[in-house]
């Protein structure tokens, strides 16, 4: 796989938690800032005789007796109605259980987006850390994605095939997200070494680039130093300065 680097942006105190400690922070969607992430509304269930079969083979369905006693076409329209919609508070609580087990971490695919240094990194005063998947992969296990953004939505069908709905469901946002251009890497509770705060480690080798804010107040050889104490290798140290030309981001590597 290529190793790819994808950016966080992070205010000061948080880049240096993540420097020092060799810690990653993921997040369930609920505590995202935006109220449609992993919105359950992104789903649909067109019920089918095949899916009812399976989840009856696999006991994900338990009928009653005036359900076992109705003809199929009857038994999927009550099934749409009142059991595969999220009104239903039975379905609801175990996709909502669902989603408590998944921990996302946003990553960026540019580190020279004014945008994001406003909205994460305190107004161009913090820091921008690149994250290389192989050196993360060192130490835990990650699905990576790239999210898709969309002015409206289509609701992809569960039924069909829950893998994909559920991709859909985790890498759709909005339209006005777009200048984020954001990568996620995802975990779940049972599969990783992540811990109850959504905290993982990782190794040094996981780190490429640090990019300091135009307006970051951190010292450039302290922090090179720090690095090489640290057993950070091969880490680009970047400074950003305001262009006298244009508005936009020019570098120093340092």
């Amino acid at each position: 796989m290529k190793n790819i680097i994808i950016y966080k942006y992070l205010p000061v105190k948080d880049a240096l938690r993540v420097i020092l400690n060799k810690t990653l922070k993921f997040s369930h969607p609920q505590d995202f800032n935006d109220p449609f992430d992993c919105y359950e509304e992104l789903l649909k269930f067109e019920v089918t005789e095949e899916f009812l079969k399976e989840h009856l083979d696999k006991r994900i369905l338990m009928l009653d007796e005036s359900e076992r006693e109705s003809s199929t076409p009857e038994l999927i329209d009550s099934l749409k109605k009142n059991t595969y919609t999220f009104d239903n508070k039975d379905t609801k609580s175990v996709f909502d259980a669902a989603i408590k087990t998944l921990w996302i971490s946003c990553f960026s695919k540019t580190y020279k987006e004014n945008l994001m240094w406003s909205h994460y990194a305190n107004f161009h005063k913090g820091v921008c850390i690149g994250f290389n998947y192989n050196g993360l992969r060192k130490t835990f296990g990650f699905s990576p994605s790239e999210v898709k953004y969309k002015k409206n939505f289509n609701k992809k069908d569960y039924c069909k095939n829950e893998m994909d709905a559920l991709e859909y469901l985790i890498n759709t946002k909005s339209k006005i997200w777009k200048y984020e251009k954001e990568i996620r890497l995802r975990t779940f509770e049972e599969t990783s070494s992540i811990d109850c705060n959504g905290i993982v480690s990782i190794h040094p080798d996981s780190v490429s680039e640090i990019i300091l804010g135009c307006n970051c107040p951190i010292n450039s050889d302290a922090i090179k130093n720090r690095l090489l104490k640290l057993n950070y290798r091969n880490v680009e140290l970047i400074k950003l300065t305001k262009s006298k030309n244009s508005f936009i981001l020019d570098e120093i590597r340092i």
